[in-house]
């Protein structure tokens, strides 16, 4: 018998994580080898409740280490992604936040972590865009 592993999925009830749920779901080796936790801050959400009839779903926020050790739990691969903060210390709060899932991650002895990240504007630009906060976090992280 084939181990079934643990995907978990932040950004679950968004486009991007929910497309990389659909993905695996939708693929005909993939669904055979892990099962997923799809990882949301707001299990009650409408789109959360849409999910558990697919996969697992979870309570876990990227601020607090103590949700995401027990979102972690058992977790082979995680896909992690981050949301931009909408405040004057959203860059910081977004790669704190990346570090935690991180954090987390290397405590709980995941196989494998991928991060939905972006290169710096800034430098691609060559200086033109400068305050791009967002994918700046993003490429930091």
């Amino acid at each position: 018998m084939d181990i079934v592993r643990l995907q978990t999925v932040f950004g679950a009830t968004g486009l991007h994580g929910g497309s990389v749920i659909d993905y695996v779901l939708n693929d005909p080796e993939l669904s055979q080898q892990y099962r997923i936790r799809a990882i949301t801050r707001n299990v009650d959400s409408e789109k959360a409740q849409q999910l558990k009839e697919k996969v697992e779903v979870v309570q876990g926020d990227v601020l607090s280490q103590f949700s995401l050790k027990e979102a972690l739990n058992d977790a082979h691969t995680i896909f992690a992604m981050t949301t931009p903060t909408p405040d004057p210390d959203g860059l910081e709060t977004e790669y704190q936040s990346a570090k935690t899932i991180a954090d987390v991650t290397i405590e709980k002895g995941a196989e494998y972590i991928i991060f939905g990240t972006l290169p710096p504007v800034s430098e691609i630009s060559g200086g033109k865009y400068t305050q791009v906060t967002p994918v700046e976090a993003k490429a930091q992280i």
